[in-house]
């Protein structure tokens, strides 16, 4: 993910999650979200994200200019709290990572607020849009040192949904060093709900 400018005024003021979302409003139950997107499946018991559970999947579907695999996690109420989207190992290159971002700028103007953290192993990098009702954050966790910029392990298109696989490069480190963690996540909440507020940047 690349540094940006400072965030342009706009007057958009929206009301529900972007496209292809835009059926849903946090705080509605299981059944009503089921409803909103009917190529959602049923995970019993669910998947749980600390405070939070994945009661709905969809394993492939396309968004914001990529494929995704999308969690929509509730609280213990049953209610929606929150839409988590992800990619994973080889499909979460940095010119992916690129690609996406770009894509939400395009659709939802500059981001908020973008932090982009020193030489860490692994590294996070984030970038965040909040809008009138809803944030959305893009979020690349990267094993190999500068948040998601690093070189591309996959040499061909990165928008392809492939099968987990590791480059040459990769598979020459070590076992611990390939355990950790490469993914692209796009997170989308209520603007208001300050539980899934990132921490501030550094």
């Amino acid at each position: 993910m690349a540094s940006t400018g400072p965030a342009v005024a706009t007057t958009q003021q929206d009301t529900l999650p972007p496209p292809p979302f835009s059926h849903l409003e946090f705080g509605m139950s299981v059944r009503a979200a089921s409803n909103a997107l009917p190529q959602a499946k049923r995970l019993t018991p669910g998947i749980n994200f600390g405070h939070l559970k994945a009661l709905l999947v969809i394993p492939e579907m396309k968004a914001f200019g990529s494929g995704f695999r999308v969690y929509l996690q509730f609280d213990p109420a049953d209610t929606l709290r929150q839409i988590l989207l992800e990619r994973r190992h080889a499909a979460a290159t940095r010119r992916s990572a690129g690609n996406i971002q770009q894509h939400l700028t395009d659709d939802l103007g500059e981001p908020d607020e973008s932090c982009l953290p020193p030489v860490a192993t692994p590294a996070a990098a984030r970038v965040t849009w909040r809008k009138k009702n809803w944030s959305l954050h893009l979020i690349g966790f990267d094993d190999l040192g500068l948040g998601i910029r690093t070189q591309d392990a996959d040499r061909d298109d990165p928008l392809e949904i492939k099968p987990l696989g590791r480059s040459r490069a990769e598979r020459l480190r070590s076992r611990q060093q390939s355990s950790l963690p490469r993914r692209i996540l796009i997170r989308i909440h209520d603007a208001d709900d300050q539980t899934l507020e990132p921490p501030a940047c550094g």
